[in-house]
């Protein structure tokens, strides 16, 4: 019997999930399990854990899926586990923490722990040296110095200098409270300066635009690729190519970019609004701070470790070759990770190096497992940070007829001390800073740079939030300086659809920028201002009353996303779903069970997140980089059927309701149609003469869920149960496995099944009759979207699918199976051999998944203080049919809290005075308290979707992009000033208030 089974208390018990060994990497062979509460009478940690959750028979969502865990206080995040948890450990856990550096232009000597005396030393200090002589290094995406080494200059600052473990948690705890705040622990030698690094990376956007909005362009990223300069001067400021209208791709960038900016500077694009703007560094303030549980048996040569990261896969791999070298007595032969829910990220456990440390206390910590878990301060001290960005940017209009011209910006952001995902930050808010409009010529270059700051990456907005702001100012200030109406402007610019985008791509589907601006535009914030303003300033003398509004678009999906899903269907008409994403706090776990109703007309009975293992029957092979990848390589990787572009992504860049859920939807469709559709139509032919379903001709497009059950075409509504029974009494499939990949558009292959050719938006697929095995199927053919970076070349005509005969599709009813033509993930022809390729071109820049949202928000100016009280805000979303509505209502609120926090609270000192110190927290780091916020005055419209069958759009990350903008132009109306550094706080109010 486990200490898990053992410690079972009340209705939710653990367990850990047996699992095969999934990957290789560097010779380790890793495995990755779940940590989930379970109910006791479960084998497996599936959700949810306690009854009650769903109401209306399955057919409605009572609360989230997790909410009983986490309610009840559950052992759910990684903090919560001590090696006594973990079936099979040791039984006592020992404790680690980190020492960093607090200078980082001083060479580092050595550290001094007489501050502890003899009782509190360590039982190990493991520092640089240690790990050199373990063969123990940093490689790959994490590749760094993981301790400073003595004689070097720490390369930012709070770089780690030493790990201190102790055996015991008393003397950890009086230990580690002596040590904190004390500054002679490190001793600091020869002043050197900052140390130099590379900048992390750097490009140059150019578009020139045809006759056509539509296209084709004269010149574009699209068209004509990405542009990187040809060197850097001071490792900091980029040099572009020499412009040459007929030379090289970046040539021509240079001499197409140059004439928009001279053509600006002169006067032939129309008036210009120029704006220099500075945002700040800010942190991700999760609820939970990260927390790591470590067990190196050197014995089995095995490391064990409990987790909670957005991206499970790169942290095992990151493990694997961090000790690909490694000296006998550190040798690894297996690596097991356990991840847990994670408490909290907005993306700064994304591709964490924190697992690393915890991973390096274990090799030195004697054969006992060990914790690592920051404190608020050291949280602080060393997770990722929000990008500080500086941006110049201008805008180009027609002073008749209002139209832009043309759009130029230069931004570079601070990376800080390590790469993280520094360059696709800058990348992506580059490509994104056009906002919601369309510019027929624009050139944008940014630059993600090393210093010596607090490492930053993936925050929510992902760089889109710092130059959207910069964009929604300008736009603001043109309408003033236009004297038009803000809205009138944006309508007469907004990107229409079809039209491209700054790269030289058309977005995805219908364009719906003009709705939402209509629709924002109507809410009474903005109607009744005037009014609000005279009744606000006659009640409050000394205050003035403002509001602004603003707008902002956020891509979703990284263009290189893979899905998992399984669905079994039980006798008794039990539906458990499996998917590979991760429960980072968004609900996805509760989306799924509610996705998968669209088509098998009941909620998901349980659901079973990330199991990485459970996915061995579909024996997925993959290779090289699925960006990079070229289309020659591709080809020839894709002719073995078991080989896809990436066999599981991380969870992040707001996939889970376009991704994840539209994997589930892929597998529940497959088993509505091979399933449920058959044993329907077995029960509507039973009796005398055929039975009831003999006058009538039933098509499987015909099918809708009513309350009672399935029916369709006049037949009796049968219930789940009953066609469970009926598929497992007929030998029918009743488990479907499935694997997509998504490059900025769906991969589609055709499948045998049952005899019929089946076409479907999945590049993987096994099916399951009964309790027997998973039955793997070969595709047949296979289309995968474009790769690496290729160029649109020749007329494009895309290939539409037409539905015909007994197409693959459920159409809509009370509680509806949706149509096959929703998202693109469920094809229309399963008959015939069309598929769909989208266009190409469609590389990591050529993003076309996008959602739209506005904001109008209305604040109060003290004007003797400054002091800024926000008084409502109400946002308008579009994001295509919504999955489970209160998830993006909770989304929506949750960003607009981070929006004003961002706008006027938030803020880090990048260098010495900042977080690195170690003196940071709470006390100093303000963010929005609930008198900052107006709780009541908060509201959320989402556009609804053009039919039932529109996709679900990511729209986690959006929540919080116009909130800003919206405050800064509220500000402009109140002071009549343009604020373009971030935060405003009185203090900047004070120095412009007459």
């Amino acid at each position: 019997m486990s200490r898990v089974s053992d410690a079972q208390k009340g209705p939710v018990g653990w367990t850990r999930r047996q699992v095969l060994k999934t990957a290789m990497a560097g010779g380790v062979t890793l495995s990755v399990m779940t940590l989930l509460p379970r109910r006791p009478d479960a084998q497996e940690p599936v959700q949810p854990v306690a009854p009650g959750w769903d109401v209306e028979g399955g057919h409605k969502l009572r609360y989230r899926v997790d909410g009983y865990a986490k309610v009840t206080g559950q052992k759910i995040y990684p903090r919560d586990f001590r090696a006594s948890d973990m079936d099979g450990w040791p039984a006592e856990t020992s404790h680690a923490c980190l020492l960093f550096a607090t200078d980082a232009q001083h060479i580092f000597e050595d550290i001094d722990l007489s501050i502890l005396g003899t009782d509190l030393q360590p039982d190990q200090v493991v520092q640089a040296s240690d790990l050199a002589a373990a063969g123990i290094k940093a490689t790959g995406f994490f590749a760094s110095d993981l301790l400073c080494p003595k004689g070097q200059t720490p390369l930012y600052l709070g770089q780690p200098l030493a790990i201190l473990i102790w055996h015991d948690l008393d003397r950890f705890s009086d230990a580690r409270l002596r040590l904190s705040g004390e500054t002679g622990i490190v001793r600091y030698g020869e002043q050197t300066g900052p140390q130099p690094g590379k900048p992390y990376g750097s490009n140059r956007f150019t578009r020139v635009g045809g006759d056509n909005p539509e296209g084709p362009d004269v010149y574009s990223p699209v068209k004509d690729g990405w542009v990187e300069p040809v060197r850097f001067q001071k490792n900091r400021f980029p040099v572009w190519a020499p412009p040459k209208q007929d030379g090289e791709g970046s040539d021509q960038a240079s001499f197409y970019g140059q004439q928009i900016r001279d053509d600006l500077e002169s006067g032939k694009s129309g008036k210009v609004i120029s704006l220099s703007s500075q945002s700040q560094s800010v942190d991700q303030f999760f609820m939970e701070p990260e927390s790591g549980l470590c067990w190196y048996d050197a014995a089995n040569k095995k490391l064990s470790g409990v987790f909670g990261v957005q991206s499970p896969e790169t942290t095992l791999e990151g493990l694997a070759g961090m000790v690909k070298d490694a000296e006998n007595g550190y040798q690894i032969a297996s690596i097991d990770g356990y991840f847990a829910y994670l408490g909290g990220s907005f993306g700064g456990k994304d591709h964490s190096i924190f697992p690393l440390y915890a991973a390096a206390a274990a090799m030195f910590s004697d054969g006992k497992p060990v914790r690592l878990a920051f404190n608020r301060f050291e949280q602080f001290q060393f997770g990722i940070k929000r990008h500080a960005f500086k941006i110049d940017a201008k805008i180009g209009v027609d002073p008749q007829s209002h139209v832009f011209t043309a759009f130029v910006a230069d931004m570079s952001c601070d990376g800080g001390g390590l790469a993280n995902l520094s360059a696709s930050v800058a990348d992506v808010g580059a490509v994104n800073s056009a906002s919601i409009y369309y510019f027929p010529k624009s050139d944008v270059t940014t630059t993600a740079y090393h210093s010596r700051a607090v490492t930053a990456g993936s925050m929510r907005g992902f760089g889109t939030l710092q130059t959207e702001t910069v964009t929604e100012s300008l736009v603001d200030e043109a309408a003033r300086v236009l004297g038009t109406d803000p809205f009138e402007l944006r309508r007469k610019n907004a990107k229409r659809t079809a039209q491209l985008n700054l790269t030289g791509n058309p977005l995805s589907g219908v364009v719906r920028n003009i709705e939402v601006l209509d629709a924002l535009e109507k809410v009474p914030l903005w109607q009744e201002r005037l009014k609000n303003k005279s009744a606000y300033e006659a009640a409050n003398p000394g205050k003035t009353y403002a509001v602004g509004m603003a707008c902002a678009a956020k891509d979703f999906g990284t263009g290189a996303d893979a899905g998992l899903a399984a669905i079994s269907l039980s006798p008794d008409g039990k539906i458990s779903v499996t998917c590979n994403a991760i429960e980072m706090g968004t609900g996805i776990s509760t989306a799924v069970a509610e996705r998968t109703a669209w088509y098998l007309g009941q909620l998901a009975h349980t659901v079973t997140m990330d199991v990485p293992s459970f996915w061995a029957p579909l024996k997925l092979v993959t290779t090289g980089d699925p960006y990079t990848i070229s289309a020659a390589e591709q080809e020839k990787a894709a002719k073995n059927p078991r080989w896809v572009p990436v066999i599981s992504s991380s969870t992040s860049s707001s996939t889970c309701a376009h991704i994840t859920t539209g994997t589930v939807s892929e597998a529940a469709f497959t088993l509505l149609r091979f399933c449920l559709w058959p044993a329907a139509r077995e029960i509507w032919t039973e009796g005398v003469l055929g039975g009831s379903g003999t006058p009538e001709v039933v098509r499987f497009s015909e099918l809708r869920w009513t309350e009672q059950g399935l029916s369709g075409m006049g037949m009796v509504p049968i219930p789940l149960e009953k066609l469970a029974a009926k598929a497992h009494e007929m030998g029918f499939i009743t488990g479907v496995m499935v694997h997509t990949f998504n490059r900025w558009g769906w991969t589609t292959a055709n499948f045998d099944i049952e005899g019929e050719t089946w076409n479907a938006a999945v590049d993987a697929m096994a099916i399951q009759k009964g309790t027997d095995d998973w039955d793997l199927l070969d595709r047949q053919t296979v289309a995968f979207p474009p790769a690496g970076f290729e160029r649109i070349g020749g007329d494009y005509s895309p290939r539409v699918r037409e539905a015909g005969g007994d197409a693959n599709q459920a159409g809509s009813g009370t509680t509806a199976a949706t149509t096959a033509s929703e998202q693109g993930a469920g094809s229309q022809n399963p008959l015939g051999e069309a598929v769909f390729y989208p266009p190409p071109g469609l590389e990591r820049v050529g993003v076309n998944y996008s959602s739209t949202a506005g904001a109008v928000a209305a604040i109060s100016v003290n004007k003797s203080s400054g002091e800024v009280e926000v008084l409502g805000v109400h946002q308008v979303l579009e994001c295509g049919r919504q999955v489970v509505p209160e998830l993006v209502s909770g989304q929506s609120e949750g960003g607009i809290v981070m929006g004003i926090g961002h706008a006027l609270r938030e803020y880090l000192p990048l260098y010495e005075n900042g977080p690195g110190n170690g003196t940071w927290n709470i006390n100093r780091y303000r963010v929005p308290h609930v008198p900052d916020v107006p709780v009541w005055q908060i509201n959320t419209d989402v556009l609804p979707p053009l039919t039932d069958t529109d996709p679900p759009k990511g729209m986690a990350e959006l929540g919080m992009m116009p909130v800003v903008p919206a405050i800064l132009n509220a500000l402009r109306e109140a002071t009549g000033h343009r604020f373009t550094d971030l935060p405003v706080t009185a203090e900047d109010i004070q120095k412009v208030q007459p």
